[in-house]
């Protein structure tokens, strides 16, 4: 169901959107998956060429770094989707109850 316009200064909140955003953030997250398997094996690859052990010892610890920085932003991307979702419940929720008391109040003026 498609959402009138909000009223000057409020703001409409439609829950199929919010849902929708559920599975955007999941696939953000196997982005991030992605972009890190690529970084590490990229961080170990010029490790293994370099042939200095500081330089070796310095990609080792970028490579740990940048590992530990992506699954964090992969653990915030599904927090936010997950938020995401439960959000949505909640307003349909509110939405299908608003609704059934207006149909009981519609009913006892009748």
């Amino acid at each position: 169901m498609t959402q009138p316009p909000a009223p000057a200064g409020q703001t409409v909140v439609d829950p199929g959107v919010l849902a929708a955003g559920v599975g955007e953030m999941g696939a953000l997250v196997g982005q991030c998956e992605g972009a890190t398997n690529g970084a590490a094996q990229a961080l170990v690859g010029m490790q293994a060429a370099v042939g200095h052990p500081g330089l070796a010892g310095s990609l080792n610890s970028a490579n740990e770094t940048a590992v530990q920085v992506m699954l964090a932003v992969g653990k915030l991307l599904a927090y936010v989707g997950e938020g995401l979702g439960q959000s949505a419940q909640q307003y349909s929720d509110t939405e299908s109850a608003n609704v059934a008391v207006m149909k009981s109040v519609h009913a006892t003026i009748a």
